[in-house]
């Protein structure tokens, strides 16, 4: 366990100087915010919400970013990074635990600014309104804004949203990681033609799965336990268990191909 906590501390601190050191993120917050909640007050057009809402959404693809930096960063640096005395799993997920990590203190970070500059700009849009309501001006903030409250108040369907917010996440993140690492394993048998060949079998595996998810067998497994809405579609309990199992077996893969010393 002591070996894997000094990876996963590794991790983060490599992931800082990919981008910026913690105090230098912190200040960037810092001026983003007050600069943010200025310009709301001056103005209140609304747009700022706005602007935090499509922040908050780029989280999304946070993960895949962060690891595939990662995973280029540690090509570079491959016999030591393969010859660490932990399992291939567990050297997977010390990067996946930094990324959840990322993007949770990324997530808290918008949504305090946003429902800030959101707070700024309700209470003085309505006079830009007219007769025109406020729903109307900002639906998108304001309908946001009540899941982000719900979800403080302890809402268990907001909950369950925020979950499927980050397995979605780390879906996408692990969809783009698979290819990577099957392309070079595939190197000795493909060569250049290694990419296409990863993801051209990614893409197919893909395509069988949504086929497999337009059947009624799909909507018996997984349309189960109703929770809320996940933008803005139907959320089950079911689909999370099939996002987090599609999650899994992913992981499961590309620790069997880093065990097998594919070089990343």
């Amino acid at each position: 366990m002591r070996a894997w906590w000094f990876l996963f501390k590794r991790e983060l601190s490599l992931g800082a100087s990919m981008t910026f050191p913690v105090w230098i993120s912190a200040m960037i917050a810092v001026v983003l915010g007050g600069l943010s909640v200025y310009l709301a007050y001056q103005f209140q057009s609304g747009m700022l919400s706005q602007l935090w809402l499509i922040i908050i959404y780029l989280h999304l693809f946070g993960p895949a970013v962060y690891l595939l930096l990662s995973f280029r960063r540690d090509y570079q640096r491959s016999p030591l990074w393969l010859q660490l005395p932990l399992p291939a799993w567990k050297l997977l997920l010390a990067k996946y635990a930094a990324a959840f990590t990322e993007l949770m203190a990324g997530l808290v970070t918008s949504t305090i600014l946003f429902l800030w500059v959101h707070s700024v700009e309700k209470k003085g849009a309505a006079w830009l309104s007219g007769d025109q309501s406020l729903d109307s001006l900002m639906p998108d903030a304001d309908k946001q804004a009540q899941f982000m409250i719900d979800l403080l108040r302890g809402s268990g369907s907001a909950a369950a949203s925020i979950l499927a917010f980050v397995l979605t996440a780390f879906a996408i993140a692990s969809l783009l990681v698979l290819p990577y690492l099957l392309a070079y394993a595939w190197t000795p048998r493909f060569g250049r033609w290694r990419w296409f060949m990863a993801i051209l079998a990614v893409g197919a595996a893909l395509f069988v799965e949504f086929i497999f998810e337009m059947t009624p067998i799909y909507s018996f497994l997984a349309k189960w336990g109703y929770v809320g809405s996940f933008l803005d579609e139907a959320l089950y309990l079911g689909e999370i268990a099939w996002i987090s199992l599609n999650v899994a077996v992913i992981l499961y893969i590309c620790a069997w191909l880093v065990d097998r010393k594919v070089e990343v």
